[in-house]
């Protein structure tokens, strides 16, 4: 039995009769019987039950007819995918991508897609997000992966996740017995309380950075910040050793799944934001940029923050 004959079963379940499956397939009637009859021989089991208006599955057809979309379906894809490889001429894109983003995401997508496309070369640049705008308007990068949505307007926007700002300090420090005490009812926390409190914060023009000052502004609040750190890791681990407190996403608690740490959501203070990938002008039609962005949302679907999830 080979994928031709499992489409001709398909097709039979679908049309619901031999006659009308042998008018869409361009077989002559006895032509596809005779193939149904190889297949059932083959497997030794009736697909249909040929007497039912319309055609009808057997038990046993049933799970035929499971199986044999699962390989058709892998066949198809796996054929569509052979033809992207066979038609993209040896391209090179060039990604931007926040620091932070970075250390996060190119891991999860670079290595994996590499091997899948070989052809394509993929330059990165690490890019603070309030500057992918500009990277994308002047040419340099042909992407910006990884982007919040509000840096990326005037641009094409493909979403794919969705994070929100929290609040950490080490757990059972005097930092998170404070939070703790100044919680409010609705579990949000009155940041007057954390005007003496140390911070390790992410440079100017970072979205995190910007979370925490606007924070401070509301509050009306100027606490002491110990260290301008570029990487979150190092600001969010000095904030599990106990030097204070920092300001993340939620998805790169995810990644580094960091311990030692009280985790306070940061709701009342600000929305969850998207992340995703915009394309730069001239490149909303390029295939192998398609291409990059489709492989990326297959790699992050499955992860707890996506947007592109089932």
């Amino acid at each position: 039995m080979n994928i031709r004959q499992m489409k001709y079963c398909l097709e039979i379940h679908r049309a619901g009769s031999l006659q009308k499956a042998a008018q869409n397939l361009g077989l002559t009637q006895p032509a596809l019987t005779q193939q149904l009859q190889r297949i059932e021989k083959e497997l030794d089991v009736r697909i249909f039950k040929r007497d039912a208006r319309p055609i009808a599955l057997t038990r046993e057809g049933e799970y035929c007819i499971r199986s044999f979309e699962k390989m058709v379906f892998e066949y198809d894809r796996m054929n569509h995918r052979i033809a992207d490889m066979k038609n993209l001429a040896k391209t090179e894109i060039t990604i931007g991508i926040p620091p932070v983003r970075a250390q996060q995401f190119l891991p999860l997508i670079i290595p994996a897609f590499r091997a899948a496309y070989p052809q394509i070369r993929i330059n990165y640049r690490e890019i603070v997000s309030e500057q992918l705008p500009d990277a994308l308007k002047s040419g340099s990068i042909d992407l910006a992966v990884m982007v919040l949505e509000k840096f990326a307007k005037g641009f094409a926007f493909v979403p794919m996740g969705t994070d929100r700002s929290v609040l950490v300090a080490k757990h059972l420090s005097p930092y998170a017995a404070l939070i703790e005490d100044n919680l409010k009812p609705d579990g949000s926390l009155d940041f007057a309380c954390m005007r003496d409190v140390p911070f390790i914060l992410l440079p100017k023009g970072s979205h995190q950075r910007k979370t925490a000052d606007a924070i401070f502004e509301k509050y009306g609040i100027e606490p002491p910040v110990i260290m301008e750190s570029h990487t979150a890791d190092l600001a969010v681990s000095l904030a599990s050793l106990g030097e204070g407190c920092a300001f993340c996403g939620e998805t790169y608690l995810y990644f580094s799944k960091m311990k030692n740490l009280d985790v306070l959501p940061l709701d009342a203070d600000t929305e969850p934001y998207r992340f995703g990938v915009a394309v730069r002008s001239g490149m909303e039609d390029s295939k192998a940029a398609h291409v990059f962005i489709d492989f990326c949302r297959d790699i992050v679907r499955p992860l707890p923050f996506s947007a592109t999830g089932d």
